[in-house]
């Protein structure tokens, strides 16, 4: 399958859950995602997280694609805009330059993707804000 990026906006969310400071003073970056189907979670670039002012809140065991694991940091919450829509999380830390975002940020966003062309697009079954399943 080949790679498919797309552009997001990554926000510190506690400078907007903190509401005595000025807009002009949230962290906030706009890049390119790499985004991969077989992640679960969001993987972040050490130099964005430290640009965003990201703290460390904890630790996880990272298995990657060729079996290694290894202990990764947790970052403070980040919000991730697709689409004109809102999800929130905590990233893992990495040592590299590219940001990845797993299936469950676009299942949680309603967002689709077609693999063959790399086209992303809100599910139209849901146009006005995304479908939560709880099944």
């Amino acid at each position: 399958m080949r790679k498919i990026y797309f552009p997001v906006k990554i926000t510190n969310y506690e400078d907007i859950a903190r509401s005595i400071i000025k807009e002009q003073a949230i962290r906030k970056v706009e890049l390119k995602a790499r985004i991969d189907s077989g992640a679960t979670h969001v993987a972040f670039p050490d130099k964005i997280a430290k640009e965003l002012g990201l703290r460390v809140i904890d630790r996880v065991k990272v298995r990657y694609a060729n079996g290694k694991i290894e202990e990764k940091p947790v970052g403070s919450v980040i919000e991730i805009e697709i689409l004109g829509r809102k999800s929130r999380t905590c990233p893992i830390i990495e040592a590299n330059d590219e940001l990845i975002i797993g299936n469950p940020i676009l299942e949680e966003l309603d967002i689709l993707i077609n693999t063959k062309t790399g086209e992303f697009y809100i599910n139209p079954e849901s146009p006005d804000m995304p479908v939560a399943e709880l099944l």
